[in-house]
């Protein structure tokens, strides 16, 4: 291989890389971009008699307000919760949050990545950096996901989680969203 090849095989893989590490409150905005976009993606779809595009819309209306409590969020030094980034070319497409509680289940709270990111590995490094941290492989946890949401499912189900129960529907604080979901829970075992 010439040097030129190799120069533009390294900018290549470069181009490709997907940085993964811990939110700080100067990713407020990004995160939300792939909460929204991953909404008006996947629930009217999955859920179309509980969500229109209409509502998400609605639901993030106040962008400014939701951005603050992100970075008010992201500002805590809680050592007990946690939230990831995916940054592809400077842009944040995908993030996961979590919870870990020491008199019940830890929980990963949400799981987002960009619809055109999807399938690359993206989910899967981000969730298993997550239950590495949540201690996975000694306790269990546990998540919440959209019933009929089958492609989540099925990623959830492939990292070892299972169906718990129904849970009540999820309402968004600003009531504009009510979605069914279902708990699912992943005992204790290695992470794959």
């Amino acid at each position: 291989m010439h040097m030129n090849e190799m120069t533009n095989s390294i900018m290549e893989m470069k181009k490709d890389e997907v940085l993964i590490y811990d939110a700080t409150a100067e990713d407020a905005a990004g995160i939300l971009n792939v909460k929204y976009k991953t909404w008006l993606s996947t629930y009217p779809r999955v859920a179309p008699e509980h969500v229109t595009k209409e509502q998400i819309h609605k639901e993030f209306e106040d962008i400014q307000h939701l951005t603050n409590l992100w970075e008010e969020g992201l500002k805590e030094n809680n050592p007990d919760k946690r939230a990831l980034v995916a940054k592809h070319q400077g842009e944040i497409i995908g993030f996961v949050t979590a919870k870990r509680h020491a008199d019940r289940p830890s929980a990963i709270g949400t799981l987002y990545v960009l619809e055109e990111h999807q399938g690359k590995g993206i989910g899967k490094k981000l969730i298993n950096e997550t239950l590495t941290w949540l201690g996975a492989e000694r306790a269990p946890v546990v998540l919440e996901v959209v019933k009929g949401n089958d492609d989540t499912i099925d990623f959830y189900e492939k990292r070892g989680f299972v169906f718990a129960r129904d849970m009540p529907n999820f309402q968004t604080q600003s009531q504009h969203v009510s979605i069914p979901e279902i708990e699912m829970i992943r005992h204790p075992a290695p992470i794959r």
